[in-house]
């Protein structure tokens, strides 16, 4: 592994070009590509309505996993505007394709274009929400805005109530659909709690400057955790690949809010060795080192190809190929290999997590889940420093509903609980409960 990563970095230090990405995509297509669709647990497209939204709230998983069904809500006016019977009672052929591959062409297009449009404004406000959810866990409320701050008296401006500040994350996904530059900020008289000022001093502020780049990788995650539970079309390439390359597409200026110098600066500070170039390559190891990039890639190209840009992961064997993401951490930086083991009607999603510069932490994931006839049954454990758990029920009663409850145990121990755990007020790990309704359509 260790040669495989120098080697990753050597190549990376060339400049690769996207085109090289582009041939490689081909080529594991030739090698690898088998058909999965009996390893998916359900097609079913669904949105929900989960407690974690408003209790305890500041959910950096639940608004991700919300993210991943408006994903496959956006292939909806695709699949409605292009169905099989308007392509079917056509005479002859379209242009270059017959019947069945103009369908598959206008299908893909439609949802590429659909999520081209909701995913930027949901990766960008998801940014952001990332740095709200660290400074919530650590009493401090946050308020998202848009525009920039550049230095002291912009954020004075800013908190002043004289431009309006959204407070919580659906309102400011809509208002950023069509507004893309903006903030987070916290008011120094207005707490959730008393702030845990300790853990400011022991290195949150990394954890606080880093989070919105944290949150667009956690978000590729998610959609990769997504599409192999259910299937993917091609209106997840951009905010995959956006999310894979959030690190890369961020820039060092001198605003006081800038994400990146603050990370570098943090750092500096702390005495670890860590340049912008680090972080950025980083970033593209973990768009290199995912299957789902090239797959994507590959579904872009099928859908020219008059074939069906629906798709399931790619495997070897009885194993979903590896997808890699990288993350910026108070200890250093990490990258996080996942794959999913199948067996029979059990699945077992697992990932290896390493700090790969810093200091040293390695964090190992095992999942266990299985679909009964009105069921389904999920349990899970994360082990680094401390241990955590993981646990969903789903009772699906009827073909267009189902109810879901769940556990979780976040720990600050743990690179996973740092990113994710809303709650620090009263100790340094929380107890998650949720409850959720989903509508199948």
């Amino acid at each position: 592994m260790r040669h495989l990563i120098d080697y990753l970095i050597a190549l990376l230090k060339r400049k690769c070009h996207f085109f090289l990405f582009y041939l490689i995509s081909i080529n594991v297509y030739f090698l690898f590509i088998v058909d999965v669709s009996s390893q998916i647990l359900t097609q079913d497209h669904f949105l929900s309505l989960d407690t974690r939204y408003f209790y305890p709230g500041y959910s950096n998983r639940a608004v991700g996993q919300l993210g991943t069904e408006l994903l496959q809500l956006s292939s909806l006016p695709a699949d409605a505007l292009v169905r099989k019977d308007s392509i079917n009672s056509m005479e002859g052929n379209f242009l270059f394709y017959s019947k069945r591959e103009a369908r598959f062409m206008v299908n893909g297009l439609l949802k590429f274009v659909t999520s081209a449009i909701i995913s930027p404004g949901f990766t960008f406000a998801y940014h952001e929400y990332g740095h709200g959810t660290r400074a919530a866990a650590v009493g401090f409320r946050p308020f998202y805005g848009h525009g920039s701050i550049r230095s002291p008296d912009d954020y004075l401006f800013a908190i002043s109530g004289a431009v309006k500040l959204n407070d919580s994350f659906l309102p400011y996904y809509l208002a950023s659909l069509f507004n893309t530059a903006g903030y987070t900020v916290t008011k120094p008289d207005d707490f959730l709690f008393n702030p845990r000022f300790d853990l400011l001093d022991a290195g949150w502020d990394l954890d606080l400057a880093a989070s919105g780049i944290n949150n667009e990788m956690l978000f590729s995650e998610y959609i990769e955790d997504d599409i192999s539970y259910r299937g993917g079309h091609l209106g997840h390439l951009i905010p995959y690949i956006s999310g894979k390359l959030s690190a890369q597409n961020y820039s060092i200026s001198n605003g006081i809010f800038n994400d990146l110098g603050n990370i570098l600066r943090i750092y500096k500070d702390q005495g670890k060795d860590i340049s912008e170039e680090d972080v950025k390559r980083g970033s593209w190891i973990a768009a290199l080192g995912s299957t789902m990039s090239y797959q994507l890639m590959w579904q872009m190209i099928n859908m020219f190809r008059g074939k069906d840009s629906n798709f399931s992961p790619w495997h070897i064997g009885a194993f979903d190929l590896p997808n890699t993401s990288f993350y910026i951490n108070q200890e250093g930086l990490s990258l996080k290999i996942k794959s999913t083991y199948y067996n029979k009607k059990w699945r077992f999603p697992f990932f290896i997590e390493h700090i790969i510069q810093g200091g040293g932490q390695t964090e190992v994931g095992l999942k266990a889940q299985r679909r009964f006839d009105k069921f389904e049954l999920a349990l899970g454990t994360i082990v680094s420093k401390s241990v955590e758990l993981d646990a969903e029920v789903i009772y699906k009663p009827h073909k267009k509903f189902f109810f879901s409850a769940g556990y979780t145990l976040y720990n600050l121990n743990n690179l996973n609980g740092r990113r994710l755990i809303p709650d620090l007020q009263n100790a340094n790990s929380f107890n998650a409960l949720f409850l959720r309704v989903s509508y199948v359509y």
